[in-house]
């Protein structure tokens, strides 16, 4: 494939000069006039440049501007960049390479010069790309075999019961039919939930690294969705829950922020909800509550629970962690809820605290920069 070159210089000589030599070399080239031109263009690409060539004194925008809009946009970091400029003082160099530049070539400058600073920059990219796609390829290799071993329990369970309810030499009472039955729905369905809270992980992971920084932001009727998803949880465990908890609610209704990405709070806040009540006993209290700090808004869910030993604080966050219980019940998560609401507020370009003291409770507290909507 024909490697992209994409040159951007004020200068219609240097462009078309560039644009000759580059193509007679074998390269693919598009004209950018100036930095806006270039964004632009950019921007409406079907096709992303394999690296891009700038000035650096150029009119609106500099070229050290034009490398920092790009790179506040993850598309665009892993392009090799080349100033091409006649700043060559040493601290002109200085600041291009201290910025992250592959590499900085000062005018006049000798075609065959830039053409093995193309080709080697080049080489480097494709090294490094291959590098993280090997790396992501281990990862996934890694996720899927942890999500196996994981899974491995519950489908084995179903596997024995099946065979025993199978065979058809053995008497069942009622009750024990009624019992294996319900333990199989419950390993069928922890299998299920396993599956979908794996594949929204993905989705999400997926979303952190297409996203560029800067979203538009918008009105998002945070008060709603944190009355919906605590009524929900109220409502589940008055239903299901063999324990009665005690459910306090202090966030204004009608609170409205405007955030940069608004998805996937409801998941969130039903995570971190569910998670409070599982591991509250029976007469416990569950706290949500929504407040202002500076530009962000703050989200708390407290629980009266039996708590999380500090040495496993740092590691809740991780896939398939689960922190060993003392006299609780053997029935276990899929190890997935909190990587899940980790990687939202990452998403959300938010931060995640937690504090929890053993046999007190835990209270998790989600900041998501946010400005008020009258």
């Amino acid at each position: 494939m024909t490697p992209r070159l994409l040159v951007i210089d004020d200068s219609r000589e240097i462009r078309l000069t560039l644009k000759f030599a580059l193509e007679k070399a074998g390269y693919s080239i598009t004209l950018a006039d100036s930095g806006m031109d270039a964004l632009e263009k950019l921007a409406h690409a079907d096709v992303l440049p394999d690296l891009i060539i700038c000035d650096i004194m150029m009119p609106h925008m500099d070229g050290y501007e034009v490398y920092e809009k790009l790179h506040e946009d993850p598309r665009y970091v892993r392009i090799p960049f080349v100033f091409l400029t006649a700043k060559s003082r040493v601290e002109d160099v200085r600041r291009g390479k201290e910025m992250g530049v592959e590499a900085y070539v000062t005018k006049p400058f000798v075609i065959r010069d830039l053409l093995s600073v193309i080709k080697g920059s080049l080489k480097r990219a494709e090294q490094m790309r291959k590098a993280y796609a090997f790396e992501q390829h281990q990862a996934q290799l890694e996720l899927l075999h942890r999500l196996t071993q994981h899974s491995k329990t519950p489908l084995s369970m179903i596997h024995e019961w099946s065979n025993l309810l199978a065979g058809g030499n053995l008497l069942f009472h009622p009750n024990e039919l009624k019992y294996l039955g319900k333990q199989m729905q419950r390993s069928s369905e922890m299998v299920d939930q396993m599956l979908n809270q794996f594949l929204l992980l993905r989705k999400i992971e997926i979303s952190v690294e297409q996203a560029a920084q800067g979203h538009t932001v918008q009105a998002t009727p945070v008060g709603e969705i944190l009355k919906r998803e605590f009524n929900l949880a109220k409502a589940t465990t008055e239903y299901q829950a063999d324990k009665t908890l005690d459910f306090i609610e202090d966030f204004e209704e009608t609170l409205i922020a405007e955030l940069a990405t608004p998805h996937y709070l409801d998941e969130l806040l039903r995570l971190l909800l569910e998670n409070a009540v599982y591991f509250t006993p029976d007469g416990g209290q569950v706290t949500l509550r929504a407040y202002w700090l500076d530009q962000a808004v703050c989200i708390e869910v407290q629980d009266t629970g039996i708590g999380i030993p500090e040495a496993d604080i740092p590691r809740i966050f991780e896939k398939f962690y689960q922190v060993e219980r003392i006299n609780q019940e053997n029935e276990q998560g899929t190890g997935l809820g909190l990587s899940i609401v980790d990687a939202i507020v990452t998403y959300h370009q938010g931060e995640i605290h937690v504090a929890s003291q053993l046999e007190h409770g835990s209270k998790f507290t989600v900041i998501l920069p946010a400005t008020p909507v009258p």
